[in-house]
């Protein structure tokens, strides 16, 4: 079988061709698989940076409000170029990321940038970026070229290109994975594509990191989703208790399938970041929580049809261990509750939005509700699968061979020794 293709009931194959999307969160951006803050790479940045196909025509990856405005003449639509603090507060840009996103998937741009304003010219020059003033024009209200001093405007080309690269091979599904705001823009871009004539049932899965709209941004818009999202899975932040980092769990279509999983840590924790703080200080020693989601993001963006190099490809025993290095360090996740980004943290159990706009927390909510023997429901899971005779005699009343379940009961022992002590009391 070809790659990202799948056989149909009646035994003939069906070519799966998978547009991807990867959004990045509020004041993150496309060069942060370099951050110092994340040991190996701010996810979304990092994954989009190891997909190997051609940008604008396979994927494409977007930066988040806030962020700096390093893609605004890169956009398939009229920018807004909104402050960092507009950006960071408020959201403002991210309508503009799901309609650049929308018209690069149905191949037609907008507009055409071939210069800039001063305005704009001095936003990147504050990023670095060399730009020159055309020869005869003045400055004031006026443009100047842009860097590269083209006739044919980025939008053009890359319009271009994808015409003829997807002339054989047109899009069949998109895959969207997103963190914070952008895991939220992630639900906008699905519901925008669904009222897109012509490409309503065209199918989108989604793998939200940590969705967080933002105080006062849970429009229906953002915390609703249709039937043409397939799949839907989230991973969200158990010990993040910044006020205004209430994350949403969407309301889904009954044909959608779906996972829901916690993972220990902050909000920037699961995407990647180890310190101690799960901001820019303390030791870079929390690695699990960021090398799981990973693991799980990749692992659906495959199935989905995305091609990604590089992955960890974690075996279950892997996955285990690192689950297990979780339960060691919990006290050290737990102390991150005391932790804001916003200098004011939330008291008692996490706040969730939900899809009807209502709000409950963590602890009053079945797929959020923290686990007392397992770190979340995927590793209950994982461990199910793997000693399915042990666990159906510690949690089903199930009885096996005894022969068995010692074996079982001494690999937990040797293997995850914390678990071990949770499961068995040390003994």
């Amino acid at each position: 079988m070809r790659p990202g293709g799948k056989i149909h009931r009646s035994g003939r194959e069906i070519r799966i061709t998978a547009f991807t999307i990867f959004f990045c969160g509020t004041g993150s951006n496309s060069f942060d698989f370099a951050h110092t803050n994340y040991v190996q790479g701010e996810l979304i940045s990092t994954l989009a940076r190891h997909h190997p196909g051609h940008e604008f025509v396979d994927w494409i990856i977007v930066d988040g409000p806030g962020s700096g405005n390093l893609q605004e003449a890169e956009k398939w639509v009229a920018s807004g170029n909104y402050s960092a603090t507009r950006g960071t507060l408020q959201g403002k840009g991210w309508e503009e990321n799901v309609k650049h996103a929308v018209a690069v998937v149905i191949g037609t741009k907008q507009v055409d940038r071939t210069e800039h304003t001063r305005k704009e010219v001095s936003r990147l020059r504050a990023m670095g970026v060399g730009v020159e003033e055309a020869p005869g024009r003045l400055w004031g209200t006026r443009k100047v070229n842009n860097p590269l001093h083209v006739r044919i405007s980025p939008q053009a080309l890359q319009e271009k290109k994808a015409q003829i690269l997807r002339k054989n091979k047109p899009i069949t599904c998109v895959n969207v994975i997103g963190w914070s705001r952008g895991g939220v823009t992630c639900h906008m871009f699905a519901n925008a594509l669904a009222e897109t004539e012509g490409w309503s049932n065209m199918p989108v899965n989604v793998f939200a990191c940590d969705p967080v709209p933002g105080a006062g941004q849970f429009d229906t818009h953002r915390i609703r989703l249709q039937a043409n999202v397939r799949e839907y899975v989230a991973v969200l932040a158990a010990d993040e208790r910044s006020r205004g980092f209430t994350p949403i769990l969407p309301s889904l279509a009954p044909s959608t399938r779906f996972f829901v999983t916690t993972m220990p840590g902050r909000h920037a924790t699961l995407v990647g970041n180890a310190r101690t703080d799960g901001g820019d200080a303390g030791v870079n020693c929390l690695l699990g929580p960021g090398l799981v989601t990973r693991d799980l993001a990749e692992k659906y963006l495959t199935r989905w049809g995305t091609r990604l190099s590089k992955p960890l490809g974690l075996s279950d025993v892997a996955i285990l261990q690192r689950y297990d290095e979780m339960l060691g360090q919990s006290g050290q996740y737990k102390s991150m509750q005391a932790i804001s980004y916003t200098s004011f943290t939330q008291k008692g159990p996490r706040a969730v939005g939900r899809g009807d706009g209502t709000f409950t927390d963590f602890a009053t909510t079945d797929l959020l509700r923290e686990d007392r023997v397992f770190v979340n429901a995927h590793h209950r899971a994982l461990f199910a699968g793997r000693y399915p005779a042990l666990y159906q005699r510690l949690f089903e009343s199930v009885h096996a061979p005894t022969a068995l379940l010692e074996m079982h009961k001494f690999n937990v022992r040797m293997m995850y020794p914390h678990l071990y002590r949770r499961l068995f009391g040390g003994s």
